[in-house]
Parts: C-alpha cells; structure tokens; sequence
C-alpha cells in the first residue's frame, strides 16, 4: 500500500530517474535509510518496474514540427474522416492525425527536414478531393 511518502517518492523520480537518495530523502523529508528500504519495496513489488533513459533521437537535427488544421466541404461528399485519414498516413512526413472537435475536421502532426518538404505537403492536402482549408501551426518551441 503507497501512502504520500512512497507517491511524492514515485512522482520525484518519474521527473529524473537519476535522482540520487540522498536527494530524494531530502526532498520528501525521510532518511535515506527509509528512502532505501521504501525503492527496494516498491521495486519487489513491481510498483517501479524500471528505470530508463528516453532518448530524444532528434535533438542533434532540425526538424520542422508543424500541426495543419485541415476541413474538408463534407457537404459534397460522401467520404467519412476515417476515409480521408487513410490517405493521409499514405502521406511521408504525417506522424499523427487527430479528430478534434471544433471547426477544424481533421489535425494532422508533421515532423519534416525542411520548409521544401512541409509545402509538398501542405500541396498534397489542397490536392485532396472535397479538400476545403488548409491552415499551418508551427511549432516554436517544445517544452516537454
């Protein structure tokens, strides 16, 4: 059973798998020797299954990241957005497609190398049958 000293514990090391004992027991206020004994727990138990590194792969490129807002003249057509996300994941560089409520139909998420290729894109989505407005966020700045 976890109380607030094992979840302030898990949420600690959820942030930085790497957090040292003597951080963690300082900053939850137990000893090291509690903080020792409770990992060891809530390891046996299989609470904490392991500890990794994510590797961000991407981090010594420039990828353009970018999320187009498509709608689509639904009046015309008797296409569902399933449809239309089948032939969108035909499309390279398209990562995610997302319905979303809203006025937009369907978000699509791209991850490209260069503003040449995220046009192509954006000129395959205008080519698409029914295909009514493409509109362009890019992204800045990834905080997490």
């Amino acid at each position: 059973m976890r109380d607030k000293f094992d979840q302030h514990i898990l949420e600690l090391l959820q942030q930085n798998a790497r957090i040292s004992v003597s951080d963690l027991a300082k900053t939850v206020n137990l000893s090291r020797t509690a903080v020792t004994a409770r990992l060891k727990r809530l390891e046996q138990s299989g609470i904490i299954s392991g500890y990794k590194a994510i590797i961000n792969d991407k981090a010594d490129q420039d990828v353009i990241c970018a999320y187009l807002a498509l709608k689509f003249d639904t009046s015309t057509s008797k296409s569902t957005f399933e449809d239309y996300s089948k032939q969108l994941k035909q499309i390279s560089g398209i990562l995610h497609c997302y319905g979303i409520s809203g006025e937009t139909d369907l978000m699509v998420y791209v991850e490209v190398e260069s503003m040449k290729h995220l046009y192509q894109i954006h000129d395959q989505l205008n080519q698409l049958k029914h295909m009514r407005q493409v509109v362009t966020h890019m992204v800045i700045r990834q905080f997490f």
